[in-house]
């Protein structure tokens, strides 16, 4: 059979045609997001305090300004949102948002992910900016903090979205395989009447711990992130990160003597 350069030709187009169709049909699907971001619930989850639900919109509550471990008379206000879960994981998300803050007070979002069966720490976001999570997870959380003076307006947010991406810069903390020892001096602070970071009211004889970073920062009533305190003389306190008789800013325990 006789053999043209056209025929040829046609026949290199088609072979060509047959690699790039085989190539698309088994190139695996983007782990990445789904095409519309996740809508996050606006109702608030236990842990939250001195917040209230305005429409779509997460708003500081009506509690009067109060002195916490930093002694800054504040009005402050916490929550936590319904965690969000993926159909795959993702290493990265972005957090849509909008927001109002007053002259004089603030309002921050926050998220963390589900990793090897525990919350990782919390990380601020930016509306509309890839944030790189710790680790690559399935599920992952929303917090908003709002601050402002003692009298004013009250900061807010709404319209809360979360979406996973594979836009972003490698993160800047990773999970510990062991927990953290340092030495450090504890002190009694009394402040009893004040107000800890996550909206715990300071009791007589409580035990809590505060942190110069929200990062680690337990919702009310909840020990998700605790420090344990071993004393020299063998006095052993575990404190949450906040209150509680157990807590990290949430929960607290009460001393207990090795025997």
């Amino acid at each position: 059979m006789r053999i043209t350069r056209r025929s040829t030709s046609a026949a290199c187009l088609a072979a060509a045609a047959a690699i790039l169709a085989a190539t698309f049909t088994l190139a695996p699907p983007s782990a990445a997001a789904p095409t519309h971001p996740v809508a996050v619930s606006a109702q608030p989850v236990a842990g939250s305090s001195n917040v209230k639900l305005e429409g779509n919109r997460i708003v500081l509550g009506d509690a009067p300004a109060a002195i916490g471990a930093t002694e800054i008379k504040q009005r402050s206000g916490l929550a936590e949102l319904t965690p969000v879960r993926f159909g795959s994981p993702t290493s990265a998300v972005v957090v849509g948002y909008t927001s109002g803050a007053p002259a004089g007070s603030s309002a921050e979002v926050d998220v963390r992910a589900w990793l090897n069966d525990r919350w990782s720490e919390w990380t601020a976001v930016k509306s509309g900016t890839p944030t790189a999570l710790p680790g690559a997870s399935d599920q992952v959380q929303i917090r908003i903090i709002v601050l402002a003076p003692p009298t004013g307006g009250k900061p807010w947010v709404g319209d809360v979205t979360v979406q996973p991406t594979d836009k972003a810069v490698a993160p800047r903390m990773t999970i510990q395989a062991a927990p953290l020892k340092l030495h450090v001096f504890a002190t009694r602070e009394g402040l009893v009447g004040g107000t800890t970071a996550n909206g715990h009211v300071i009791a007589s004889r409580d035990h809590f711990v505060a942190l110069p970073s929200r990062r680690g920062l337990s919702g009310n009533g909840s020990g998700t992130y605790s420090v344990k305190g071993l004393h020299r003389d063998a006095l052993r306190v575990r404190a949450g990160v906040g209150r509680r008789a157990v807590e990290h800013h949430g929960r607290l325990l009460e001393p207990e003597r090795d025997s």
